[in-house]
């Protein structure tokens, strides 16, 4: 639940998840003006995969809905605060 990169001299910034699952990265690029967000999952992350009963329910839920389960990111105050310095130092 920190940053982990040092924003006055990198325009990429990372972010992990509140439930510690996943990873949010920030990229901007100044020469097309244009920002990169992913999400990655974590090494934890990947050690608790679905069992395949767990897989065939989530397909069936999928197919049932009709709509499937889009991530989201928990970040703290204190991440919202670094990611508000890392936009504002871009300089738009």
């Amino acid at each position: 639940m920190s940053i982990l990169t040092e924003l006055s001299s990198n325009n990429t910034i990372f972010f992990q998840c509140g439930c510690t699952q996943e990873v949010l990265v920030i990229e901007y690029d100044h020469k097309t003006f244009m920002a990169d967000f992913a999400i990655y999952e974590t090494k934890n992350a990947i050690k608790h995969k679905l069992s395949l009963w767990q897989r065939l329910r989530y397909c069936f839920y999928c197919l049932y809905k009709g709509y499937v389960y889009h991530d989201q990111i928990i970040l703290n105050r204190n991440q919202l605060r670094e990611l508000k310095k890392f936009l504002v130092l871009l300089d738009l």
